[in-house]
């Protein structure tokens, strides 16, 4: 019997990514490996499992599955992309990035073909687990350069109510206004060079 859970929420610094969030995963790691239990994070794309990767790679020992690669002993996570999960089997999964727009990705929106494709890539991402099962969603995300506010996927909203334990981070999102953006004590004249905390150097 598998034990789904649905979380969302902050992403802590060292994981902020364009592509998703995994706070929920370094948060259960330390209680799971002690447990010497198997933990696989699934992607929706092998892109995502690069970015996963790499952000993770400093602070864990972690592989990512490709094509025609075996598994490797002592590996504290696998990332696998939904594609190659087919056949694997996992006693926790992670299957990250449950947004409208990643999973099922923008591409598919508008093709029933598509979205029934992205539909089963999912059933096989939630199939992989033995024993706990995590679907982590953000309200906010950075993608491609741009604060983005997601609806969940339409995939959870599928699964029975019954069926899932939500923990739900109800903090509510930053409003950021524009007059608090300016220093009215500061003369700028075009042609100025300024320097900004968040978007670094740049010109009036």
């Amino acid at each position: 019997l598998v034990e789904p859970v649905v979380r969302h929420g902050k992403t802590p610094q060292f994981l902020q990514s364009e592509v998703f969030d995994v706070s929920t995963i370094v948060s259960q790691y330390e209680e799971l490996s002690k447990k010497h239990r198997s933990i696989a994070i699934i992607t929706k794309t092998t892109e995502e499992a690069m970015i996963a990767e790499k952000l993770l790679a400093e602070h864990l020992n972690v592989q990512r599955l490709e094509p025609n690669s075996s598994l490797q002993p002592n590996i504290h996570l696998l990332i696998v992309p939904s594609h190659l999960a087919k056949g694997l089997e996992f006693d926790n999964v992670f299957v990250i990035g449950m947004e409208e727009g990643i999973f099922p990705h923008n591409n598919s929106l508008e093709d029933y073909g598509q979205i029934e494709e992205e539909r089963r890539l999912f059933y096989v991402a939630i199939t992989r687990a033995k024993k706990k099962l995590w679907l982590v969603n953000s309200k906010r995300r950075t993608l491609y350069g741009m604060d983005n506010v997601n609806p969940v996927s339409r995939f959870m909203k599928e699964i029975d109510e019954e069926l899932l334990d939500k923990d739900v981070n109800e903090e509510e999102s930053k409003v950021i206004r524009k007059e608090n953006m300016i220093d009215k004590n500061a003369e700028y004249n075009v042609g100025d060079r300024v320097k900004h905390d968040t978007f670094g150097i740049g010109v009036i």
